[in-house]
C-alpha cells in the first residue's frame, strides 16, 4: 500500500523539549485522527507534516504533495468571496453552499465559514490534508457535510490527517464512520507516543 505521510523518531519543541515519540505510517486513501491532550504537540506535528516550522522532527517527516493545510480556527479569508474562494481551488460550489456564492467569507457564521473554507481544498486535488481542529465551531449538520467529503477525498484516494484535542474525538470519529470514511486511530498515548495505523 502506498504511503502519504510518515513520521518517525522524535518530535521537539522549540526550546528543544521532547514532545512525542513517533511511529506514523500512513497509507494514502484515508482519514487519521490524531488525539490526545492539548498542549501534547499535536499542532506542531501537522504544521512540520506540511513542511512548516517551528519545532523539528529527530528522524523522519514527510507528506505527499500537493498538501494542504488548515491551521486551527479562523483562515482569515476576511473580504473573498465565497465563489472566489472556490474558483481559486477550481472547484464548483457545491450544493450546500450555492446559495452563498455572493457573499463575503467574513459575513458567514462562524461554522459555515469554517465549512466553506474547508470544502473547496478537500474537494480539490490535494494529495494530503492536514485539518488541525477542522469539526471546532461546526455543528452536527455541517460537521455530517464536512465528513462526508472528506470521506469521498479518501475514496480517490487522498489522505486527511486531522488533529483534534481527546474530549472531542470520540464525536468527530462517529461523525466520520457514519459518513463511512476509513479511520485510523491515532491516540497519543502515556509518555507522548503516537503510533498510526
Amino acid at each position: 500500500m502506498k504511503l502519504c505521510a510518515l513520521a518517525e523518531g522524535v518530535l521537539e519543541a522549540p526550546d528543544g523539549r521532547r514532545l512525542l515519540e513517533l511511529g506514523i505510517r500512513l497509507p494514502c486513501g484515508g482519514v487519521a485522527v490524531i488525539y490526545g491532550p492539548n498542549g501534547s504537540g499535536k499542532t506542531l506535528l501537522l504544521r512540520r507534516l506540511a513542511g512548516l516550522g517551528p519545532g523539528r522532527v529527530r528522524g523522519t517527516v514527510w507528506s505527499a504533495k500537493p498538501r494542504f493545510y488548515a491551521p486551527p480556527g479562523e483562515m482569515h479569508l476576511n473580504g473573498v468571496l465565497v465563489g472566489e474562494w472556490y474558483w481559486m481551488h477550481a472547484q464548483s460550489i457545491p450544493e450546500v453552499l450555492g446559495d452563498k456564492r455572493g457573499f463575503s467569507m467574513d459575513s458567514l457564521s462562524r461554522g459555515w465559514r469554517r465549512l466553506a473554507g474547508l470544502l473547496a481544498p478537500s474537494l480539490g486535488r490535494a494529495r494530503v490534508m492536514l485539518l488541525d481542529e477542522p469539526f471546532t465551531g461546526l455543528d452536527d449538520e455541517r460537521g455530517r457535510i464536512l465528513a462526508r467529503v472528506l470521506s469521498d477525498a479518501a475514496a480517490r484516494g487522498s489522505l486527511t490527517i486531522i488533529a483534534e484535542p481527546g474530549g472531542v474525538a470520540p464525536r468527530v470519529l462517529g461523525l466520520l464512520a457514519g459518513a463511512g470514511a476509513r479511520v485510523m486511530e491515532c491516540p497519543i498515548g502515556d509518555g507522548g507516543v503516537v503510533r498510526c495505523p
